[in-house]
């Protein structure tokens, strides 16, 4: 078998095999921290800049998202894991993120990750 077959044959398992995570909505920079985490597969995206807060791409107001989060996990197969991911910008201050913390939890999520980016 030539080589070029078996590198097209590596090429198409890598693209099926592989994930490719969705584009942020808005630009981000991440928190730093020693080891970057790794995303889960099927949470939800919580996105987070400046005034701005995204389930995946969806724009919503932070008052809605209890309700977004538990009407999504409704549609869901009973007994799967309700994780969430917070994609945060690195300067984004507490004061708006307890909110939407405080949301998750009314929501009563199983996992909740921050994602990071790795120290350089």
């Amino acid at each position: 078998m030539p080589l070029i077959n078996i590198v097209f044959l590596m090429l198409i398992f890598f693209m099926l095999a592989g994930t490719v995570r969705p584009a942020d909505p808005v630009m981000l920079e991440r928190p730093v921290a020693d080891t970057a985490g790794r995303q889960s597969a099927g949470a939800v995206r919580i996105v987070m800049a400046g005034p701005e807060l995204y389930i995946d791409s969806t724009s919503i107001e932070p008052a809605a998202l209890t309700a977004a989060l538990q009407t999504r996990w409704a549609a869901g197969r009973p007994g799967d894991i309700r994780a969430i991911e917070i994609h945060a910008d690195r300067h984004l201050a507490f004061v708006r993120l307890a909110p939407v913390l405080a949301a998750i939890r009314a929501a009563q999520a199983d996992s909740v990750r921050l994602v990071t980016q790795r120290a350089r």
